[in-house]
């Protein structure tokens, strides 16, 4: 049982980083459009990026860690530690790839 809500975890956590990283991008897209460039708007986007890394990247990398603690999948020890952090850092990298790439492509 525990090996079926690891899995359904495990996916969510996956869904839940893509939304997070395609929310920053739009966020992120949507202050750019302004035309004036206020103190005030750069202040914001330095704030949102600030609060993009300090909560998604230690998220993304440490949950599946996390996830094998405590509902206990494979023993603990420090090379399985290890797997689970280089796992989250692989969602880490296909996440912000498939959230930050173009939709569009252009023919030259």
């Amino acid at each position: 049982m525990n090996i079926a809500i690891f899995v359904v975890s495990f996916v969510v956590y996956v869904w839940l980083c893509l939304g997070i990283v395609k929310f920053h991008k739009h966020l992120a897209d949507k202050l750019k459009l302004v035309n004036r460039r206020s103190l005030l708007n750069v202040f914001s986007q330095y704030i949102w990026f600030l609060l993009f890394i300090v909560t998604y990247i230690p998220f993304s990398i440490f949950f599946p860690a996390w996830l094998n603690g405590k509902l206990g999948i494979v023993q603990e020890s420090p090379n399985v530690t290890a797997i689970f952090i280089l796992l989250g850092c692989l969602t880490l990298a296909i996440t912000m790839w498939l959230g930050y790439k173009k939709t569009k492509q252009v023919n030259w």
